[in-house]
């Protein structure tokens, strides 16, 4: 919304004549848009005359400002606005309120997250690995990610299943061949937090026809 070298907390006019309600100004996260077009609610910090008067929305410049470490106030990603663009230089009087989830617009909210026992890990692909087989997986409805190989003439396919509990932070991984031998269930090697990486050893011929081998999953 606007370049600033430190952040605050002051006051907003959103609508003519309106009421000033507090605003809050934080850092940008990484990934994060310019705003695409003009608009009144820039920071008041550079500005000689009043921002209200001029279109009557936008920074209160008698309000006080108080500093602020510019902390985001939540998960927030800067990538996209809620309600019409024009609202932005008008103020939103007259305008049909908007879908709201809590004290947030709905339309600014995260996108769905990955859920692992409980832990929310705020992504929605993972990477399999086995061998030479390398493939990105998107999240399927109940929280799991899947991802299928042709080997040998039979289909494998590979799941990894958050609805199973073991010791530590864990995670099943389902495989399922179109062979013979129709599938295997298996516990977690290992599990590392900061690449958020899961390792998974398998045996011979489970699922058919499949050798031993070292499957991982990387959420990314």
């Amino acid at each position: 919304m606007d370049y600033i070298r430190s952040c605050y907390n002051g006051g907003m006019r959103l609508v003519p004549g309106g009421p000033v309600v507090p605003m809050q100004w934080y850092w940008s996260p990484a990934g994060a848009k310019n705003f695409p077009s003009r608009h009144r609610f820039a920071s008041g910090v550079w500005w000689g005359g009043s921002l209200a008067a001029a279109g009557g929305v936008g920074e209160d410049l008698g309000t006080m400002r108080v500093w602020s470490n510019g902390a985001p106030p939540g998960a927030c990603k800067g990538d996209h606005f809620a309600g019409p663009g024009g609202a932005f230089l008008t103020g939103c009087a007259g305008l049909q309120n908007l879908a709201m989830s809590g004290n947030r617009p709905t339309a600014c909210l995260p996108p769905p997250t990955f859920k692992c026992l409980g832990v929310d890990y705020g992504k929605s692909r993972a990477l399999c690995t086995r061998g030479s087989f390398s493939r990105f997986s998107n999240l399927n409805p109940g929280n799991n990610f899947q991802v299928t190989e042709s080997y040998l003439g039979s289909l494998i396919q590979y799941e990894l299943l958050c609805g199973i509990a073991s010791p530590g932070q864990a995670a099943g991984v389902k495989l399922f061949s179109s062979g013979p031998i129709g599938g295997a269930l298996y516990q977690p090697f290992s599990f590392d937090p900061l690449t958020l990486t899961w390792t998974f050893h398998t045996v011979n011929n489970q699922p058919y026809p499949l050798a031993a081998s070292t499957i991982t999953w990387q959420l990314v």
